[in-house]
């Protein structure tokens, strides 16, 4: 994850973490089960909020400046 995560949300299964990461714009996605950063992706902006959706398919995702 990034130094400065700011929007953090956690699977309805609990196997999944999301971290808005605010200072390199983009978001990590953590499998808490051995917990590592398996993905980031860049989203543009400095991200403000995040969840899954309740069959955690898809996420949703606010940022600002971008």
């Amino acid at each position: 994850m990034g130094p400065v995560p700011k929007a953090v949300a956690v699977s309805l299964d609990g196997k999944w973490l999301l971290a808005g990461n605010w200072t390199h714009r983009d978001v990590s996605l953590v499998n808490l089960q051995p917990g590592r950063e398996v993905r980031r992706t860049a989203v543009g902006g400095n991200p403000r909020g995040i969840a899954f959706s309740p069959d955690s398919s898809r996420v949703y995702l606010s940022a600002e400046s971008g």
